[in-house]
């Protein structure tokens, strides 16, 4: 049974997006996401889901060949190199490096 005066989002204890949220999704900016350990299984999917969204992704991995469906997706994966996060608007690493 719903409430007659629902509460707002911030006052249901419901979670209201991050900052970080807003700035993963946002098509406009054209700086990619950078992601460290793109080609694990969990790092590919969530990438894959953002550049299915129309977010401008890249990665690197230490098997850069082991994500090769990324590229349907016009993501590029290279071997771990520090200069390739100059310029990315975040940067998203997965907790198994």
């Amino acid at each position: 049974m719903s409430s007659p005066n629902p509460r707002p989002v911030a006052e249901s204890g419901a979670r209201a997006p991050s900052l970080t949220a807003a700035l993963l999704l946002d098509r406009t900016d054209p700086r990619p996401v950078h992601f460290i350990g793109i080609a694990g299984a969990g790092m590919s999917a969530l990438a894959e889901l953002l550049a299915r969204r129309g977010v401008r992704i890249q990665g690197t991995d230490a098997n850069p060949a082991g994500a090769p469906d990324l590229a349907r997706y016009g993501i590029t994966v290279a071997a771990h190199d520090a200069a390739l996060v100059a310029g990315a608007r975040a940067v998203v690493y997965s907790s198994a490096i």
